[in-house]
């Protein structure tokens, strides 16, 4: 097996070759289907959370893949902060494409063609030949009762992954619940999914868009257990016949941090490095989370970083020192203050900079406790506050600790 057979995919939403730790949601959308076929009441609907890179969009896919197996029309729609782009204006403007492939479709899991089908539901009220910044949530309550009659007049069903939601706007939002509730309410066999960044859900409640909030399930997606780490990391190069020193199988596991996006890097990296003999060791893993630290230096890392104000900057590099001196993930506002000889009222701002820059998020608000959203940023961080520090990489490249159950 050669270099080119890498089957790990170090990419934001790209599939990975083993999707683990996600067993209870991956099979949760034949449920969602099974209900709404059934009584048209798919229960509420779920959105997953979390940071970047810890699989929210695979997920979206994996269920997208799931219904299309089913024979449903599957889609995923993501949202962007240019309103000529929302979720809902691209639904709309979809709406023929859609109707089309229930038309090709037919009946699910059998030979029955188009013409056995009316689908003939009269045009849209409405004119839409691109995506409108400006979309009246009367015609999107249309274009989602269209789409569930056409799909339950061909015994089919229609599902809607609507990604990135943290960029849509306010508005959007409560339009898409009021979707999600006609939906519903007329018992159509419609499955509505979401995902976004934690700070979709502290938005939320707090504008018009109240009903969303209590028209969904929340799901905080994170790191995987050390477990589920193994098996996503290890799996694939057992299956691909890779001998594994059992030193070297728990040094890279413990190095991935259960994120998934570093698992899948560090994955590919030791996969690239040792192919030739397909016998990965300690002293491969060490060589391949050099290389995954250059590449994520060199891109994620970086671009948080210039992302930043020198202010900003300041209060990364004290937040990376206390992580450094205190061996915790995270830190208080108070400590971050104490740290710059300021008060922590005066760092508030900047620290919400950096929390809508997706650099920190909030753990307790109470105690305004912080951490770094990507794991291993406070090294980056130090690597840029401290030029002594650019060469110190024993922070992460550090022996295994025993124990570890693979």
């Amino acid at each position: 097996m050669s270099a080119t057979d890498n089957p790990f995919r170090a990419g934001m939403a790209l599939p990975p070759p083993v999707i683990a730790g996600r067993e209870p949601y991956l099979g949760e959308i034949k449920t969602l289907m099974d209900n709404a076929r059934r009584t048209g009441d798919a229960a509420r609907t779920r959105v997953f959370i979390g940071p970047r890179g810890v699989g929210k969009t695979v997920l979206l896919n994996a269920w997208r893949d799931r219904a299309r197996d089913r024979g449903w029309i599957a889609t995923r729609l993501a949202a962007d902060h240019n309103p000529d782009r929302s979720v809902l204006a691209t639904l709309v403007a979809n709406y023929q494409d859609l109707i089309q492939q229930l038309g090709r479709r037919g009946r699910p899991n059998t030979k029955t063609l188009t013409a056995t089908l009316d689908l003939s539901l009269g045009p849209l009220n409405a004119t839409i030949t691109r995506p409108s910044q400006s979309i009246d949530p009367a015609t999107v309550d249309q274009t989602i009762r269209r789409l569930g009659a056409a799909a339950a007049k061909a015994r089919s069903g229609i599902y809607l992954a609507l990604d990135d939601l943290q960029a849509a706007a306010l508005d959007e939002l409560s339009t898409i619940a009021k979707m999600i509730q006609t939906a519903t309410t007329e018992r159509l066999p419609v499955v509505v999914a979401g995902a976004g960044l934690p700070e979709l859900r502290d938005r939320a409640p707090h504008d018009t868009s109240i009903t969303f909030t209590e028209r969904v399930t929340w799901t905080t997606i994170g790191a995987l257990s050390p477990a589920d780490t193994a098996q996503a990391l290890l799996e694939p190069f057992r299956q691909g016949g890779w001998k594994l020193e059992p030193d070297a199988a728990q040094h890279i596991v413990e190095l991935s941090e259960g994120y998934p996006y570093l698992v899948q890097m560090l994955g590919s990296c030791a996969w690239d490095l040792a192919a030739g003999t397909r016998h990965l060791t300690v002293g491969d893993v060490n060589e391949a989370s050099q290389r995954a630290l250059d590449e994520l230096d060199d891109g994620m890392y970086r671009i948080r970083w210039n992302r930043c104000s020198p202010t900003e900057r300041a209060y990364l590099g004290a937040m990376a020192r206390i992580i450094r001196d205190t061996q915790r993930e995270e830190v208080t506002g108070r400590e971050v203050a104490d740290r710059v000889g300021r008060e922590p009222k005066q760092l508030s701002a900047i620290r919400q900079r950096l929390i809508d820059k997706h650099v920190i998020e909030s753990v307790d608000s109470v105690h305004a406790t912080i951490r770094f959203t990507l794991p291993l940023y406070d090294r980056y961080v130090l690597q840029r506050a401290e030029p002594s520090a650019r060469t110190q990489r024993s922070r992460w490249i550090k022996p295994p600790r025993p124990g570890l159950d693979l």
